[in-house]
């Protein structure tokens, strides 16, 4: 990983869906559910950041808007420096090559009427970037993903999840792309296949010197692959770390959560605590902090005011009141001080 100016940036980035009208009869007000409620998030050259949350929080939302898939409602995102929303000229289908998504069903995401060698060819093929000899590159790219060559002419029934999921990570290496988002993309396969997976990740990341953005809710499989996590929650990002860091000493309320629910071996008795109550409506979310009907330690200024998003530390960053500017977690004293 290497620091400098961010390959991906994202400023106050906010994507809302129409509902259509409340009431029995549609006669009501109008309603919409808030996806995204100002994200900010950047992604450096060569970077593996994490996006962590539960099932709800936003999180594929943002990745379909990182690769071109959807447009936000507002906020901006800019590419290698260049500024992608918002912007007054379309941007070229060439510009947006160089996000690709690997997507969290591996049998779904693919073709089932074309064939491996297909599959792998026509990204490059629709672009201009396919060479003369398509056999050899269609054969580079399934050896760069660890697929015999014997699976060049089968379909996606006919092979495996684990395979099928190379065949994903291989199409979107078809094109050359400088940042993949990764959405849930081994959460469909075996455990022992995950590790497979994994290891491939980490090892086209250094041969081919990518960035990831990789979208999980799962915290062991992040702590393995990633070099910074950032944590959502209903829409917004609530605390940004590098990884190491975050798991020995969690600074936002939620991330504690988070991670006292995962079953740890090396702790002398493997227990897990879930986090309380229920994560809210999207349609309508708390207001102040949105954590703060689940958080031990909210406060009246936590139930009026929406915490910023704020550096703490030296590479830290936490949306929490209670947080001191160290990064140090809320503790009796400081929750003493903040009721006062």
């Amino acid at each position: 990983m290497t620091k400098g100016a961010p390959l991906l940036e994202i400023a106050d980035l906010r994507k809302t869906y129409p509902l259509g009208r409340s009431g029995a009869l549609g006669l009501g007000r109008r309603r919409s559910v808030s996806a995204l409620d100002g994200v900010d998030l950047t992604i450096r050259r060569k970077e593996v950041v994490a996006l962590v949350g539960e099932s709800g929080s936003g999180k594929t939302t943002l990745g379909r808007i990182v690769v071109g898939l959807e447009k936000p409602t507002s906020g901006s995102v800019s590419f290698d420096g260049s500024v992608r929303y918002p912007s007054e000229t379309r941007v070229s289908a060439r510009e947006l090559l160089a996000t690709q998504m690997i997507f969290q069903n591996p049998v779904a995401s693919l073709n089932p009427r074309q064939t491996v060698a297909e599959i792998l060819a026509e990204p490059a093929r629709v672009h201009g970037l396919l060479p003369q000899e398509e056999k050899g590159f269609v054969a580079e790219l399934m050896a760069r993903v660890g697929l015999a060559d014997g699976l060049a002419n089968r379909r996606p029934r006919e092979m495996s999840g684990g395979q099928c999921q190379r065949v994903g990570i291989a199409r979107a290496l078809a094109v050359n792309p400088q940042l993949i988002v990764c959405d849930e993309a081994v959460a469909a396969l075996d455990v022992s296949i995950q590790a497979q997976v994994l290891n491939l990740f980490a090892d086209l990341q250094e041969q081919n010197n990518l960035s990831y953005l990789f979208i999980s809710h799962d915290l062991p499989v992040v702590e393995r692959l990633s070099h910074r996590i950032a944590i959502m929650y209903l829409g917004r990002i609530v605390e940004t770390a590098p990884t190491k860091d975050l798991f020995q000493a969690p600074a936002h309320p939620y991330t504690q959560a988070l991670l006292a629910s995962v079953p740890r071996l090396d702790r002398r008795a493997v227990t897990a605590t879930p986090i309380q109550g229920e994560i809210p409506s999207p349609i309508s979310p708390p207001s102040g902090c949105h954590f703060h009907p689940r958080c031990p330690y909210a406060t009246a200024q936590c139930r009026a005011e929406r915490p910023q998003l704020r550096q703490v530390g030296a590479e830290r960053r936490v949306a929490c009141h209670l947080v001191d500017a160290d990064g140090a977690p809320p503790n009796d004293q400081s929750i003493a001080q903040a009721r006062k």
